[in-house]
């Protein structure tokens, strides 16, 4: 759960666009239901979704 939350904390501070903001949470929603039903571990998969555009944020 910890490493959840950095990531989040991450996000909200790199990506000032709430419409990018929004496609990441999205995404790591999708990511969690896949994780769910196909038995993989969710919280990594929600981090690799919430942070799949890492490479395009403006540092």
């Amino acid at each position: 759960m910890e490493y959840l939350v950095k990531a989040q904390d991450y996000l909200k501070l790199k990506i000032k666009d709430t419409y990018r903001l929004a496609h990441s949470y999205r995404v790591a929603n999708i990511g969690k239901e896949i994780a769910e039903k196909e038995g993989l571990n969710v919280e990594d998969l929600i981090i690799a979704c919430l942070l799949h555009g890492v490479s395009d944020f403006e540092c």
